[in-house]
């Protein structure tokens, strides 16, 4: 199990309430799965699943399996993956804002090359920049949406920047990408800001619990955020990328 029963909150998967552990554990080593208070189910089946199991079931978008990672795992690889998909994001851009590559370069090559030049770590810096006012778009809308509902979400909040985080492992969609050698970049690019809205919306339903339609407000400020910065941050990589 890689879930850790610390003296904390979790949360039933099933129904959303609180649980006080998920397992107990016996002195002669037997471990028994906790059921809800609430809902009389277990509080988490994903305990004892295998981690390719709960991934399908995140690619699923159940409800379940993202309470399952949001809420009761102990995640403390988030800002390694952080860094790794800001690395294909800032290729991404880097091979929107290039002409697209003969067919015969070798593609892997090419993201090796990219990687040894300054100009894409400059790149690299704006992709992360957006990412920034991103997050901080939705941490604002989402403070403006507890002061008028009188919600507290204080403590949701680390929650929603992790799930921010989390969901930018859709930008790994651009390593099979080049592997394979494709090579329409903009067709990549909307699959992966796909998968990344997907994820957000649906880890911010488990949070917050509340309408699509105050998700969809939540996600559009953030992309707005997003867009202002990114903006900017292009006339900045035209510059010193065409100088």
């Amino acid at each position: 199990m890689d879930v850790a029963n610390e003296k904390r909150s979790f949360m039933c998967i099933q129904c959303g309430e609180s649980a006080p552990e998920l397992f107990k554990q016996f002195d002669c080593g037997i471990i028994k799965i906790s059921h809800c208070d609430h809902c009389q189910k277990v509080v988490d089946k994903y305990v004892e699943f295998d981690p390719v199991i709960i991934l399908l079931d995140v690619l699923l978008f159940k409800p379940q399996a993202y309470r399952h990672i949001l809420f009761n795992m102990t995640t403390q690889f988030q800002w390694k993956l952080c860094v790794f998909c800001l690395l294909c994001g800032a290729y991404l851009k880097w091979a929107l804002h290039n002409e697209t590559p003969s067919h015969k370069d070798d593609s892997v090559r090419s993201f090796l090359q990219y990687a040894l030049q300054i100009d894409f770590y400059i790149v690299l810096l704006l992709t992360a920049i957006d990412l920034a006012a991103y997050l901080g778009g939705i941490h604002v809308a989402c403070k403006l949406y507890a002061g008028v509902t009188k919600r507290s979400i204080k403590q949701r909040l680390p929650v929603i920047h992790n799930a921010i985080i989390l969901s930018q492992a859709g930008k790994l969609l651009v390593i099979p990408a080049v592997i394979w050698g494709q090579y329409n970049i903009q067709t990549c690019f909307w699959l992966t800001e796909l998968f990344v809205f997907t994820f957000v919306s649906q880890s911010l339903r488990v949070t917050l619990s509340c309408s699509r339609l105050t998700i969809t407000l939540l996600l559009v400020t953030g992309y707005l955020s997003e867009i202002t910065v990114s903006q900017l941050g292009q006339t900045l990589l035209k510059f010193l990328l065409d100088r």
